[in-house]
């Protein structure tokens, strides 16, 4: 015997209520395994048990498999697919603008969409303090301006830098007065 599916709540919204739907199908078909459900259907048992997870809405295909598997009429719950898909865009899932602009690069314009990365700007900071480090490169999905790693390096430091000391932090970028 399987492990147990974690409990749904079908008024969380509209894939949770399908799911719920769907582990009912199941239940009345006399509640077959995953792995039984998958010898009648072209698909794997944790692929028909994402379908029921309540997560995510299942693809189509998958949806249909899933009630073949248990008797069900595909027809039937392809229509509550359908319905399910449009009450999921009605339902704005959306909370505001993603903090990533996906496949777009970052420029000096998106700073206030990096998030976490002070912790990692002050080990830098303190790290090149203690020991000469000549480095580089980037740090992936981090697009550094000479603006805003001076300001850090203020933050940090306490006090403006100097030529020399610009030179041996920032060396990609033409010196300015700091701080």
């Amino acid at each position: 015997m399987g492990r147990r599916e974690k409990p749904l709540e079908p008024t969380a919204g509209p894939v949770p209520r399908l799911a719920h739907r769907l582990r009912k199908l199941r239940a009345d078909a006399g509640g077959p395994t995953y792995r039984t459900m998958a010898q009648r259907v072209p698909y794997s048992a944790p692929t028909l048990s994402a379908a029921a997870a309540g997560e995510r809405l299942p693809t189509l295909p998958v949806l249909r498999a899933y009630v073949t598997a248990c008797g069900g009429d595909p027809e039937e719950w392809e229509r509550h697919w359908y319905e399910t898909v449009a009450e999921d865009a009605e339902h704005g899932t959306d909370e505001g603008e993603s903090p990533y602009p996906g496949l777009a690069r970052f420029g000096a314009g998106d700073e206030d969409r990096f998030y976490g990365r002070d912790d990692l700007v002050a080990s830098l900071v303190d790290l090149t303090a203690r020991r000469r480090v000549t480095s580089r490169g980037a740090v992936r999905g981090m697009s550094v301006t000479a603006e805003r790693a001076a300001d850090s390096v203020c933050a940090r430091a306490r006090g403006g830098l100097t030529r020399q000391e610009w030179r041996m932090y920032l060396p990609d970028f033409p010196y300015r007065q700091t701080c």
